[in-house]
C-alpha cells in the first residue's frame, strides 16, 4: 500500500468516525425527545394533570365560599345609598360624585356592597326627605283615581308639613317612582314650570295596577315612594343643608334626626353637614350635630378646610379662606365640590364607614 492509499483509507475512516459521531448523538437526541415525550405523556403528564385540576376545583371552591360569604352579608346589609341633591348627584364634578368614587373605593378594597347615588339635581330638603319617607309627601287636594294607566289624573302635592316640595321635575327621579297612595301603585309625573325649571308647573298620576275600579283619594293621603320602603336595611348616607327646605339651623337639625328616626332600628347611617359658609357661619349648627349625631355626623367644611392636601395647587386666597374654615375654590364651584373636593370626601366616607364598623367582607 503505498502512500495515496493510506491518504484515502485515512479520509475514509476519518469520515466514518464522523458519521458514527453524527449517528450517535441523533440516537441521543432522540433518546432524550423519546424519554422526555414519554415523561411528559406518562407520570410527569399526569401529575401535572392533578395539579391543574387541584387547582381550578380549589379556585372554584374559594369563589363559591366568597360568593357564600358576600350573599350572607348582603343579607344583613344589602348596599349603601347616598340622599341628597345636586351635590350628592354630583354637579360639576365631572362624573366623579362623591357616591361613584365611593364605589370605586369599594369595589378595590374588596367590599361586596353596591352604592346607589339617590342624588337629584336642584332639590331641597323637604323634598329629598320627601323620596326617602323620613318626611312624607302628602295629597293637597283630593281626587279619584279611575280608567287604566293610559289616563293621566292631574294631582296636588306638599310635604307632610304642608310646605312647598318639588319632586319629580328632573329627567331622573330615584327613590320616587313606582309610588303607593291607597293601596294602589302608581306613577307620579312633574311638568316644570316654563319660568323655573327647578318648581313643578303641575303633577299627574297614573295607575299601574291594571284595574279600573274608581278610588278616592283624600287630602293629606301619604304618598308612600319606593324610597322610603326600599332602603331601609342600607348603610344610609344623607347630605342636605345646602340647598333650602328649611329657615333655621335648629330646623335642619331636627329634619335630620327624622331621617334617622324613619330608618327605624337600623343605626347604620352618616349624616354629612353642609358645604357652604365659614367656621363662625356654621358654629351653632356643627355644634348640635355632634350633640345629636357623634361620630354619625362628617363636619366635611373642616375635613376640607383643617389641612392642605397633596397634589392640589391652593392659591393665598384659598389658603386666607381655610383660615376661617371657608373650603377654597379649588375644591368647589358655584357651591358644589369639584371632583377634587369630592374625592377627599368619598375617602372621608369610607374611613368612617370603617371605623364604625358599618363594612365587612
Amino acid at each position: 500500500m503505498n502512500i495515496n492509499e493510506d491518504c484515502i483509507m485515512g479520509k475514509k475512516n476519518y469520515v466514518y468516525f464522523i458519521i458514527t459521531i453524527f449517528l450517535i448523538s441523533v440516537f441521543i437526541i432522540m433518546y432524550f425527545i423519546f424519554d422526555n415525550n414519554k415523561i411528559w405523556k406518562g407520570e410527569m403528564y399526569d401529575e401535572k394533570k392533578e395539579l391543574y385540576e387541584q387547582r381550578v376545583k380549589q379556585q372554584k371552591t374559594e369563589k363559591e365560599k366568597m360568593e357564600l360569604r358576600n350573599n350572607e352579608i348582603l343579607k344583613r346589609t344589602p348596599g349603601i345609598v347616598c340622599w341628597g341633591d345636586g351635590r350628592t348627584y354630583g354637579t360639576y364634578a365631572n362624573g366623579k360624585s362623591y357616591p361613584t368614587l365611593l364605589r370605586d373605593i369599594i369595589e378595590a378594597n374588596d367590599y361586596p356592597y353596591p352604592v346607589v347615588n339617590l342624588g337629584v339635581y336642584a332639590e331641597d330638603s323637604l323634598t329629598v326627605l320627601g323620596r326617602s319617607g323620613a318626611i312624607p309627601f302628602v295629597v293637597s287636594n283630593p281626587f279619584t283615581i279611575s280608567g287604566n294607566s293610559d289616563n293621566l289624573i292631574e294631582i296636588s302635592l306638599t310635604s307632610e308639613n304642608g310646605e312647598e316640595v318639588n319632586p319629580c321635575i328632573q329627567d331622573y327621579n330615584p327613590g320616587f317612582n313606582p309610588c303607593v297612595i291607597n293601596g294602589i301603585k302608581c306613577k307620579i309625573y312633574g311638568e316644570p314650570d316654563v319660568t323655573n325649571i327647578n318648581k313643578a308647573k303641575s303633577y299627574y298620576l297614573s295607575r299601574q295596577d291594571n284595574s279600573n275600579s274608581k278610588i278616592e283619594v283624600g287630602k293629606g293621603s301619604i304618598i308612600e315612594t319606593s324610597g322610603s320602603t326600599e332602603y331601609k336595611n342600607y348603610i344610609n348616607i344623607l347630605q342636605i343643608g345646602d340647598g333650602g327646605g328649611y329657615d333655621t339651623d335648629w330646623e335642619l337639625v331636627e329634619q335630620e334626626l327624622k331621617f334617622v328616626e324613619s330608618l327605624g332600628k337600623s343605626k347604620k347611617f352618616i349624616i354629612i353637614g353642609r358645604i357652604g359658609g365659614s367656621e363662625k357661619d356654621n358654629e351653632y349648627y356643627d355644634s348640635r350635630m355632634i350633640s345629636e349625631f357623634g361620630e354619625h355626623y362628617i363636619n366635611i367644611r373642616k375635613e376640607l378646610t383643617g389641612r392642605e392636601f397633596e397634589g392640589i395647587n391652593y392659591s393665598e386666597q384659598d389658603k386666607e379662606d381655610m383660615k376661617k374654615g371657608i373650603i377654597p375654590k379649588c375644591m368647589k364651584r358655584d357651591g358644589y365640590l369639584n371632583e377634587v373636593g369630592c374625592k377627599i370626601l368619598a375617602d372621608t366616607v369610607y374611613e368612617r364607614l370603617q371605623e364604625l364598623k358599618f363594612i365587612e367582607k
